[in-house]
Protein backbone atom coordinates (compact mmCIF):
# COMPACT_ATOMS: atom_id res chain seq x y z
CA UNK A 1 0.00 0.00 0.00
CA UNK A 2 1.41 3.49 -1.10
CA UNK A 3 2.48 5.39 1.87
CA UNK A 4 0.40 8.35 1.56
CA UNK A 5 -0.03 9.66 5.09
CA UNK A 6 0.94 13.48 4.99
CA UNK A 7 -1.96 14.48 2.35
CA UNK A 8 -4.55 12.16 3.73
CA UNK A 9 -3.83 14.19 6.66
CA UNK A 10 -4.01 17.45 4.58
CA UNK A 11 -7.07 16.01 3.86
CA UNK A 12 -8.32 18.21 7.35
CA UNK A 13 -8.57 20.93 5.44
CA UNK A 14 -11.88 20.20 4.20
CA UNK A 15 -13.48 21.26 6.79
CA UNK A 16 -11.69 24.82 5.64
CA UNK A 17 -12.96 23.71 2.14
CA UNK A 18 -16.57 23.09 2.41
CA UNK A 19 -16.82 27.38 2.95
CA UNK A 20 -15.98 28.04 -0.56
CA UNK A 21 -17.25 28.82 -3.84
CA UNK A 22 -14.60 27.02 -6.44
CA UNK A 23 -14.45 26.33 -9.65
CA UNK A 24 -15.13 23.43 -11.57
CA UNK A 25 -13.47 22.59 -14.58
CA UNK A 26 -16.17 19.48 -15.63
CA UNK A 27 -19.37 18.14 -14.97
CA UNK A 28 -20.48 14.07 -14.65
CA UNK A 29 -23.04 12.55 -14.72
CA UNK A 30 -24.22 9.63 -11.63
CA UNK A 31 -24.55 10.19 -8.26
CA UNK A 32 -26.92 12.97 -7.82
CA UNK A 33 -26.67 15.72 -5.02
CA UNK A 34 -26.43 18.18 -7.78
CA UNK A 35 -24.72 16.16 -10.28
CA UNK A 36 -21.07 15.81 -9.96
CA UNK A 37 -18.41 18.40 -10.35
CA UNK A 38 -14.87 17.39 -11.19
CA UNK A 39 -12.75 20.64 -9.18
CA UNK A 40 -10.83 22.83 -11.88
CA UNK A 41 -6.85 21.27 -12.36
CA UNK A 42 -7.67 18.29 -11.12
CA UNK A 43 -5.82 16.20 -13.61
CA UNK A 44 -5.99 12.80 -12.27
CA UNK A 45 -7.43 9.51 -13.16
CA UNK A 46 -11.40 10.34 -14.01
CA UNK A 47 -12.55 6.45 -14.49
CA UNK A 48 -14.16 4.38 -11.93
CA UNK A 49 -11.39 2.61 -9.33
CA UNK A 50 -11.46 -0.86 -9.22
CA UNK A 51 -10.77 -2.06 -6.16
CA UNK A 52 -8.29 -4.77 -5.19
CA UNK A 53 -6.51 -6.67 -2.08
CA UNK A 54 -3.06 -4.27 -3.96
CA UNK A 55 -5.31 -1.00 -3.17
CA UNK A 56 -8.58 -1.25 -1.08
CA UNK A 57 -6.54 0.27 2.02
CA UNK A 58 -5.38 3.00 0.09
CA UNK A 59 -8.50 3.54 -1.06
CA UNK A 60 -10.32 2.79 1.96
CA UNK A 61 -7.46 5.60 4.05
CA UNK A 62 -9.30 8.18 1.24
CA UNK A 63 -12.16 8.27 3.75
CA UNK A 64 -11.71 7.13 7.00
CA UNK A 65 -8.72 8.98 6.95
CA UNK A 66 -9.58 12.16 5.76
CA UNK A 67 -9.84 13.92 9.43
CA UNK A 68 -6.70 12.47 10.84
CA UNK A 69 -5.11 13.16 12.71
CA UNK A 70 -5.83 15.78 14.84
CA UNK A 71 -2.40 17.19 14.78
CA UNK A 72 -3.03 18.84 11.23
CA UNK A 73 -6.28 20.46 12.49
CA UNK A 74 -4.83 24.39 11.13
CA UNK A 75 -8.35 25.79 13.42
CA UNK A 76 -8.20 26.06 17.38
CA UNK A 77 -10.58 24.31 19.47
CA UNK A 78 -11.16 20.94 16.99
CA UNK A 79 -10.33 18.23 19.11
CA UNK A 80 -7.39 16.59 20.64
CA UNK A 81 -6.94 13.37 19.67
CA UNK A 82 -3.77 12.20 17.60
CA UNK A 83 -3.70 8.67 15.95
CA UNK A 84 -5.99 5.88 15.32
CA UNK A 85 -9.50 5.05 16.07
CA UNK A 86 -9.70 8.13 18.36
CA UNK A 87 -9.00 10.45 15.59
CA UNK A 88 -12.26 8.39 13.67
CA UNK A 89 -14.86 8.96 15.72
CA UNK A 90 -17.40 9.21 13.84
CA UNK A 91 -15.76 12.14 11.14
CA UNK A 92 -17.21 14.72 13.20
CA UNK A 93 -14.17 16.93 12.56
CA UNK A 94 -15.41 17.85 9.35
CA UNK A 95 -17.91 20.01 11.20
CA UNK A 96 -15.97 21.18 13.69
CA UNK A 97 -13.10 22.00 11.16
CA UNK A 98 -15.98 24.55 9.21
CA UNK A 99 -17.17 25.78 12.65
CA UNK A 100 -13.46 26.58 13.63
CA UNK A 101 -13.14 28.72 10.17
CA UNK A 102 -16.06 30.78 11.50
CA UNK A 103 -14.92 30.88 15.14
CA UNK A 104 -11.50 32.56 13.67
CA UNK A 105 -13.06 35.18 11.14
CA UNK A 106 -16.37 35.97 13.93
CA UNK A 107 -13.94 36.92 16.96
CA UNK A 108 -11.38 38.44 15.13
CA UNK A 109 -13.31 42.35 14.90
CA UNK A 110 -13.33 44.45 12.06
CA UNK A 111 -9.51 43.51 11.25
CA UNK A 112 -6.46 41.73 13.88
CA UNK A 113 -4.23 39.89 13.16
CA UNK A 114 -3.94 36.56 14.68
CA UNK A 115 -0.69 34.62 15.41
CA UNK A 116 -0.43 30.91 15.36
CA UNK A 117 0.37 29.20 18.41
CA UNK A 118 3.76 27.44 16.61
CA UNK A 119 4.55 30.33 13.69
CA UNK A 120 3.25 32.86 11.66
CA UNK A 121 -0.01 34.42 11.65
CA UNK A 122 -3.74 35.01 10.08
CA UNK A 123 -4.88 38.86 9.15
CA UNK A 124 -8.15 38.56 8.92
CA UNK A 125 -10.21 41.60 7.37
CA UNK A 126 -13.82 41.51 8.15
CA UNK A 127 -16.86 43.52 7.42
CA UNK A 128 -20.40 42.69 8.57
CA UNK A 129 -24.44 43.28 8.89
CA UNK A 130 -26.79 42.61 11.56
CA UNK A 131 -26.94 39.03 9.80
CA UNK A 132 -24.13 38.48 7.59
CA UNK A 133 -20.36 38.95 7.59
CA UNK A 134 -17.83 38.89 4.40
CA UNK A 135 -13.91 38.12 5.66
CA UNK A 136 -10.82 37.87 3.79
CA UNK A 137 -7.85 35.40 5.40
CA UNK A 138 -4.48 35.60 5.07
CA UNK A 139 -1.85 33.22 6.48
CA UNK A 140 1.49 33.57 6.36
CA UNK A 141 3.27 30.75 7.69
CA UNK A 142 0.27 29.81 9.99
CA UNK A 143 0.67 26.82 11.91
CA UNK A 144 -0.72 25.85 15.56
CA UNK A 145 1.83 22.95 16.21
CA UNK A 146 5.17 21.51 15.54
CA UNK A 147 3.60 18.61 14.06
CA UNK A 148 1.45 20.70 11.05
CA UNK A 149 2.38 21.62 7.46
CA UNK A 150 2.64 25.97 7.62
CA UNK A 151 -0.53 27.78 5.81
CA UNK A 152 -0.07 30.39 3.01
CA UNK A 153 -2.49 32.42 0.79
CA UNK A 154 -5.55 33.39 1.39
CA UNK A 155 -9.24 32.00 2.01
CA UNK A 156 -12.70 33.94 1.44
CA UNK A 157 -15.31 33.35 3.80
CA UNK A 158 -18.91 34.44 4.07
CA UNK A 159 -21.77 33.60 6.52
CA UNK A 160 -25.17 34.68 6.67
CA UNK A 161 -27.61 33.33 9.83
CA UNK A 162 -31.28 33.94 11.07
CA UNK A 163 -32.51 33.75 14.67
CA UNK A 164 -35.89 32.41 15.94
CA UNK A 165 -36.46 32.04 19.59
CA UNK A 166 -33.32 29.87 21.25
CA UNK A 167 -32.61 28.12 17.78
CA UNK A 168 -30.11 29.98 15.00
CA UNK A 169 -30.06 28.66 11.25
CA UNK A 170 -27.22 29.84 9.35
CA UNK A 171 -24.82 28.94 5.88
CA UNK A 172 -20.97 29.70 5.84
CA UNK A 173 -19.25 29.85 2.61
CA UNK A 174 -15.32 29.56 1.75
CA UNK A 175 -12.96 29.64 -0.91
CA UNK A 176 -8.98 29.15 -1.09
CA UNK A 177 -7.60 31.25 -3.30
CA UNK A 178 -5.81 29.70 -6.25
CA UNK A 179 -2.53 30.99 -4.04
CA UNK A 180 -3.28 28.71 -1.03
CA UNK A 181 -0.94 26.02 0.19
CA UNK A 182 -0.32 23.56 3.33
CA UNK A 183 3.38 22.84 3.42
CA UNK A 184 3.85 21.05 -0.23
CA UNK A 185 -0.02 20.58 -0.26
CA UNK A 186 -1.55 23.20 -2.93
CA UNK A 187 -5.37 23.58 -1.61
CA UNK A 188 -8.05 24.84 -4.02
CA UNK A 189 -12.39 24.62 -4.32
CA UNK A 190 -14.62 25.19 -1.83
CA UNK A 191 -17.32 24.05 0.81
CA UNK A 192 -20.37 24.95 2.20
CA UNK A 193 -21.65 24.43 5.94
CA UNK A 194 -25.14 24.54 7.03
CA UNK A 195 -26.09 24.25 10.01
CA UNK A 196 -28.98 24.04 13.08
CA UNK A 197 -28.28 24.94 16.33
CA UNK A 198 -29.34 25.70 19.49
CA UNK A 199 -28.92 24.78 23.23
CA UNK A 200 -29.84 21.19 23.46
CA UNK A 201 -28.61 19.94 19.42
CA UNK A 202 -26.81 21.02 16.23
CA UNK A 203 -26.86 19.67 13.06
CA UNK A 204 -24.62 20.24 10.48
CA UNK A 205 -24.17 19.75 6.88
CA UNK A 206 -20.85 20.16 5.12
CA UNK A 207 -21.04 19.90 0.85
CA UNK A 208 -17.13 19.66 -0.65
CA UNK A 209 -15.42 20.67 -4.03
CA UNK A 210 -12.14 20.26 -2.94
CA UNK A 211 -8.71 19.89 -4.43
CA UNK A 212 -5.51 18.63 -2.62
CA UNK A 213 -2.42 18.44 -4.76
CA UNK A 214 1.02 17.48 -3.64
CA UNK A 215 3.37 18.80 -5.43
CA UNK A 216 6.52 16.58 -3.61
CA UNK A 217 4.77 13.35 -4.11
CA UNK A 218 2.96 14.17 -7.89
CA UNK A 219 -0.44 12.58 -5.98
CA UNK A 220 -3.75 14.47 -5.34
CA UNK A 221 -7.32 13.63 -4.01
CA UNK A 222 -10.52 15.76 -5.50
CA UNK A 223 -13.72 15.41 -3.43
CA UNK A 224 -16.94 15.79 -6.09
CA UNK A 225 -20.21 16.79 -4.02
CA UNK A 226 -18.62 15.05 -0.58
CA UNK A 227 -21.35 15.80 1.66
CA UNK A 228 -20.95 15.26 5.30
CA UNK A 229 -24.11 15.30 8.13
CA UNK A 230 -23.85 15.20 11.77
CA UNK A 231 -26.73 15.58 13.91
CA UNK A 232 -25.69 15.78 17.72
CA UNK A 233 -27.83 15.38 19.96
CA UNK A 234 -26.14 17.26 23.38
CA UNK A 235 -28.95 16.09 25.67
CA UNK A 236 -28.12 12.13 25.39
CA UNK A 237 -24.89 12.84 23.98
CA UNK A 238 -25.26 10.92 20.54
CA UNK A 239 -24.01 12.01 17.14
CA UNK A 240 -25.85 10.55 14.12
CA UNK A 241 -23.58 11.38 10.90
CA UNK A 242 -23.11 10.23 7.08
CA UNK A 243 -20.88 10.34 4.24
CA UNK A 244 -21.97 10.17 0.41
CA UNK A 245 -20.50 11.47 -2.79
CA UNK A 246 -17.01 10.93 -4.33
CA UNK A 247 -13.62 10.59 -4.07
CA UNK A 248 -11.44 10.52 -6.98
CA UNK A 249 -7.63 9.01 -6.50
CA UNK A 250 -5.27 10.24 -9.29
CA UNK A 251 -3.74 6.98 -9.96
CA UNK A 252 -6.82 4.93 -9.46
CA UNK A 253 -9.95 7.13 -9.93
CA UNK A 254 -13.12 7.66 -8.55
CA UNK A 255 -15.25 5.53 -5.73
CA UNK A 256 -18.50 6.61 -4.80
CA UNK A 257 -19.26 6.75 -1.32
CA UNK A 258 -22.76 5.17 -0.09
CA UNK A 259 -24.10 5.68 3.64
CA UNK A 260 -26.50 2.21 4.00
CA UNK A 261 -26.93 2.98 7.85
CA UNK A 262 -25.90 6.51 9.56
CA UNK A 263 -23.30 6.18 12.13
CA UNK A 264 -24.32 6.53 15.66
CA UNK A 265 -21.92 7.39 18.11
CA UNK A 266 -21.58 7.99 21.90
CA UNK A 267 -19.80 11.57 22.08
CA UNK A 268 -18.65 11.42 25.19
CA UNK A 269 -16.68 7.81 24.93
CA UNK A 270 -16.65 7.06 20.89
CA UNK A 271 -18.29 3.94 21.17
CA UNK A 272 -20.13 3.03 17.77
CA UNK A 273 -23.55 1.09 17.95
CA UNK A 274 -24.67 1.43 14.37
CA UNK A 275 -23.03 2.28 11.32
CA UNK A 276 -22.66 0.85 7.35
CA UNK A 277 -20.39 3.13 4.94
CA UNK A 278 -19.95 1.36 1.60
CA UNK A 279 -17.25 2.36 -0.69
CA UNK A 280 -18.12 1.28 -4.34
CA UNK A 281 -15.97 0.53 -7.24
CA UNK A 282 -16.37 -0.88 -10.00
CA UNK A 283 -16.74 -4.43 -11.66
CA UNK A 284 -18.35 -5.33 -8.60
CA UNK A 285 -15.56 -4.49 -6.09
CA UNK A 286 -16.62 -2.64 -3.03
CA UNK A 287 -15.46 -2.08 0.48
CA UNK A 288 -17.86 -2.01 3.52
CA UNK A 289 -16.93 -0.04 6.39
CA UNK A 290 -18.81 -1.56 9.79
CA UNK A 291 -18.72 0.96 12.93
CA UNK A 292 -19.58 -0.82 15.90
CA UNK A 293 -18.15 -0.60 19.50
CA UNK A 294 -14.74 0.70 19.86
CA UNK A 295 -13.83 0.02 15.79
CA UNK A 296 -14.41 0.14 12.09
CA UNK A 297 -13.93 -2.69 10.22
CA UNK A 298 -13.09 -2.94 6.87
CA UNK A 299 -13.96 -5.77 3.95
CA UNK A 300 -13.26 -6.19 0.63
CA UNK A 301 -15.33 -7.57 -2.00
CA UNK A 302 -13.09 -7.63 -5.47
CA UNK A 303 -15.63 -9.73 -7.67
CA UNK A 304 -19.40 -10.73 -7.79
CA UNK A 305 -20.20 -13.06 -4.85
CA UNK A 306 -21.12 -10.05 -2.79
CA UNK A 307 -19.11 -11.82 0.24
CA UNK A 308 -16.54 -9.06 1.03
CA UNK A 309 -13.78 -12.08 1.73
CA UNK A 310 -11.39 -11.29 -0.64
CA UNK A 311 -9.33 -10.01 2.09
CA UNK A 312 -9.30 -10.45 5.99
CA UNK A 313 -11.19 -7.82 7.85
CA UNK A 314 -8.96 -5.16 9.03
CA UNK A 315 -9.39 -2.02 11.16
CA UNK A 316 -9.79 1.33 9.33
CA UNK A 317 -7.26 3.97 10.18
Amino acid sequence: MKIRFYIMCLVLLAGIGGLFGCSVSATDSGDGGGGVIIPAGYDGATTPAVLTPANAETLTDNVVSFDNPASYIVFRNAGGETSGRENLRGLAKVSSLARDVRSLVRTAGATKIIPGEFSGSAFVTYTETYTTYNATVEFTNFSDSADAPPLYGTVYVSETWSVSGSTTKGTVNATFADNFWAGPVKVTGSFRLAYTESASYVKDMVTMNLLYEDTSLGYSLAYSNLVFTDDTDYVNELATQSLNGRIYDSDYGYVVIDTAEPVVMDTVTGFYYDGEIFIDGTSGSSVWLLFTGNDIIARLEAGDDNLFDDLPPWYAN
